[in-house]
């Protein structure tokens, strides 16, 4: 058995292993690159030096929201403080819990004949292909920090939707998202989707 088999095993555990076909075999076992968030609601971030944080949004999150609580507590508006305070424990600390876990459950395999996806909303896993005979379309966007998304633009609808990382909001096409040496994917699912 392979590397890619044995990892795909140990991923898919508790029975939500990818069955392979006959004549399929597993190309490329992909999983989106770690990466820390303390927030994700807005679109601008602020990159460290490592590229191993990104923070989006957090400061003015906290300005406001400490804002809105002061001045909710000094007008004695207490159910508004809660409120205020609960948002704001929500934004900063739940999302980008729930987008970790996301981001972790989530993996790629690539067979010389699909894409198999494990995805994860709202906390649930859940399996998906796509074949490559059902895909028209192939493109890339590259980051600075060695990963990037591939977009798979199908013929028709597929069937189900990936979520982005960031902020969970479902993607218009299948994606690869955050992947470390996505020219390479690329290169490889365009030679998949556009042998003759």
């Amino acid at each position: 058995m392979d590397k890619e088999l044995q990892i795909l095993d140990y991923d898919f555990s508790n029975k939500k292993a990818i069955i392979l076909e006959n004549g399929e075999q597993a190309l490329r076992f992909l999983k989106p690159k770690p990466i820390f968030y303390l927030s994700s609601l807005e679109s601008q971030s602020i990159h460290t030096n490592s590229g191993n944080a990104e923070f989006r949004g957090l400061g003015s999150a906290l300005v406001f929201g400490f804002l809105f609580m002061y001045i909710f507590f000094e007008t004695k508006s207490y159910l508004m403080f809660t409120i205020t305070s609960l948002m704001l424990f929500t934004y900063v600390f739940l999302i980008p819990i729930f987008n970790t876990i996301r981001r972790k459950k989530t993996n790629y395999l690539i067979t010389n004949k699909r894409i198999a996806f494990n995805l994860c909303q709202y906390g649930i896993s859940y399996k998906r292909s796509l074949y490559f005979a059902d895909i028209k379309r192939v493109t890339l966007q590259d980051d600075e920090d060695g990963k990037g998304t591939v977009y798979l633009i199908p013929k028709n609808d597929p069937g189900f939707k990936t979520y982005k990382f960031a902020n969970g909001d479902p993607t218009h096409f299948p994606v690869l998202e955050d992947i470390e040496n996505p020219r390479e994917v690329f290169e490889l699912l365009k030679a998949l989707v556009y042998k003759k």
